[in-house]
């Protein structure tokens, strides 16, 4: 089994490793991980949970799989990530400027807080279709 710690790392960062792994440390691509492996505790398993919804999340956004993600070279990995990420944010913040993505540093927040928009974003929605 393995303890290993999700850090709060950029989104970005996540999704180098869920899709290459960690060469130095030897670890394997972290989409390849189940709950079952880890046993570090309940807070590893939540982790993993909400990295592997936003990894989901981003693919969809630009309707892809897991699969036709997983043959693709590295920097075709790199250019769809570069997309669905801005193109996540435009759909989560409909009045966001792509001069403002930059300046206001989205690629830097961590994949829990990716995470927690997308959720109150779901939310609000669903709210929203409830009052109509």
């Amino acid at each position: 089994m393995l303890t290993l710690l999700y850090c709060s790392c950029n989104t970005r960062t996540l999704w180098d490793l869920w899709w290459s792994g960690n060469a130095a440390l030897r670890y394997q691509p972290y989409r390849k991980i189940q709950s079952f492996d880890l046993h570090a505790g309940q807070v590893d398993k939540v982790k993993l949970s909400k990295a592997r919804f936003v990894m989901n999340h981003l693919i969809e956004q630009e309707q892809c799989t897991e699969a036709s993600v997983r043959v693709m070279a590295i920097n075709e990995r790199d250019q769809l990530f570069a997309r669905a990420f801005i193109n996540l944010y435009m759909y989560l913040e409909t009045a966001l400027e792509l001069a403002d993505f930059d300046a206001r540093r989205y690629g830097d927040r961590s994949y829990l807080t990716v995470y927690d928009l997308i959720k109150e974003f779901d939310k609000a929605t669903a709210a929203e279709a409830m009052e109509e």
